[in-house]
């Protein structure tokens, strides 16, 4: 069966459906995934001492890459700090 359809666009049978398009299921698994590697990434920054925010910045592509370096081949503030505590001469200090 055979319809035409404005312009000429021609319709076979019940192929044709009506509405929106639908949604590619692709797309919904890359949002979610995002979301999942967003919250892990704004906890581990957070421990390690930088901004939590670069989160937001690592969950663009090809931005992750570069604060993946940027955060693997900086001083850690955290370590920093770290270091400033076992550097004083306290209780704990070396024998």
């Amino acid at each position: 069966m055979l319809k035409v359809v404005h312009g000429g666009r021609y319709i076979i049978g019940k192929a044709a459906r009506s509405g929106p398009p639908a949604e590619n299921p692709l797309i919904s698994w890359i949002a979610i995934l995002s979301l999942l590697q967003l919250v892990a990434f704004w906890r581990i920054l957070g421990r390690m001492g930088f901004p939590p925010w670069l989160a937001i910045i690592a969950s663009l592509p090809l931005v992750n890459l570069i604060v993946l370096y940027y955060v693997a081949m900086s001083p850690w503030p955290r370590e920093q700090q770290w270091k400033a505590l076992r550097d004083e001469d306290g209780p704990d200090a070396r024998f």
